[in-house]
Formats: structure tokens, C-alpha cells, sequence
């Protein structure tokens, strides 16, 4: 029992040094990668405040966010979330993931939100196109 014991003690140690050197190689990528997501959001929240859903929609968005409706559609649907909200102030970071699909490389990110009429938490999905970021889902939310 003491072997198996000391045995299942390497393996354990072994599998944590493995996942340790992923996250670090994930930690490094994610660091080079943050600048231009972090560019990127500023580009949409730019739009966002002079109400340029147009450029958002089609240089901002990917096929798969485009499928979710019609320009019309998402144009009322920003013109109702910037009636509520207004400009947006400033934003804080609350969380991101890195993600490694089938289809590509997503990077998850999730903000909180300080606009002219309220606080919201925001949260993009975007997705790497040929080197540059597009948005594949984006949500907004609020308490009140």
C-alpha cells in the first residue's frame, strides 16, 4: 500500500508541474494577446459613444454574430441599450478566459461599465480573423 501510495504521490506531482507550465504558457500568451483586446474594445466602445452602429456591425462583428440577426435588428437593439445607458465613461476589467475551439481562438472578456445613466456589466466574445479581433457575441446586463 505504501508503493501505490508514494506511487499515486508522483503521478499527482507530475500532473500539477504539467498543468503549471500550461498556465504559465497560457499566462504569457494571454499577456501578449490583452493589448490588442483591450484596443479592440476601445475601437467598439468609441462607435458605441458616437453611435456608429454601422461600423460596429460590419467591421466589428463576425459572421456568427451577424447570423443572430439583421442590421436593422442590432441597430435598434444598441440605439435601446444607448437610450438606457448613455456614453460610456469608463470600464474595468473584471475577467478573462482564453479559449481554443475547433474553429479558432476566442478570448472571453467581461467589464464592468460606468456610463452616463448607469453602471452595467459588459461581456465580449471575439474571435481571431486573420489577425485581428471580431466580435462573436456581445452582453450587456444591469440590477435595475
Amino acid at each position: 500500500m505504501k508503493k501505490f501510495l508514494a506511487g499515486l504521490g508522483a503521478v499527482v506531482l507530475v500532473v500539477a508541474v504539467i498543468a503549471l507550465v500550461f498556465m504559465n504558457i497560457a499566462s504569457a500568451k494571454v499577456g501578449k494577446m490583452l493589448p490588442s483586446v483591450e484596443s479592440f474594445v476601445g475601437d467598439f466602445y468609441n462607435n458605441w459613444n458616437n453611435q456608429n452602429y454601422g461600423y460596429i456591425y460590419n467591421s466589428l462583428a463576425d459572421a456568427q454574430f451577424k447570423s443572430g440577426g439583421s442590421y436593422d435588428e442590432f441597430k435598434q437593439f444598441m440605439y435601446d441599450i444607448y437610450k438606457k445607458f448613455g456614453k460610456i465613461k469608463s470600464r474595468k476589467k473584471i475577467v478573462w478566459h482564453l479559449n481554443y475551439q475547433a474553429d479558432g481562438l476566442y478570448f472571453n472578456i467581461n467589464y464592468t461599465t460606468t456610463h452616463d445613466k448607469g453602471v452595467a456589466t459588459e461581456s465580449f466574445v471575439l474571435k481571431k480573423h486573420n489577425g485581428s479581433w471580431l466580435v462573436a457575441n456581445y452582453q450587456i446586463s444591469a440590477s435595475k
